[in-house]
């Protein structure tokens, strides 16, 4: 099988009883459970880039694996929930934004949501030599 027949498998042969079980793991990983089967399928609509989805044995193989890829990827509910909300966001629901775009008040209350939830994020200077003596530390060698 070449790349082309398996790019053709994966679009249009319905996803593996593994694969949705996958699906709900992650699902259950970030808190959700059966009572929440609406807001789950909402948010694998939306990010999958789908008008609707009635249950996940609608999806094909690739869909399902991109989804279980996508969820693996958030750390909570607060996260997958801003994020579903952003990739709807850019629908034409009437609001007066064209499709595609989305108003700055809700990208900002959306980033927020999913902010609170994360670890603080450090980056490390480049120059910092590993030694205590890089910038900062006092003990600067003068180095460029």
């Amino acid at each position: 099988m070449n790349l082309d027949e398996w790019h053709a498998v994966l679009a249009t042969e319905p996803a593996t009883s593994n694969q949705r079980g996958a699906i709900m793991r992650e699902f259950g990983r970030l808190g959700f459970g059966e009572e929440d089967r609406a807001e789950r399928l909402a948010a694998c609509a939306a990010l999958l880039g789908l008008d609707e989805l009635d249950t996940t044995g609608d999806l094909t193989m690739g869909q399902a694996g991109q989804l279980v890829g996508t969820l693996m990827r958030f750390a909570d509910r607060g996260e997958l929930t801003a994020a579903a909300y952003l990739a709807d966001a850019g629908s034409a629901d009437g609001s007066g934004q064209p499709a595609g775009r989305v108003a700055l008040r809700d990208l900002i209350r959306a980033i927020a949501v999913a902010y609170a939830g994360m670890p603080a994020l450090t980056r490390a200077d480049p120059r910092d030599q590993g030694d205590g003596t890089g910038p900062g530390t006092g003990q600067d060698r003068g180095t460029p």
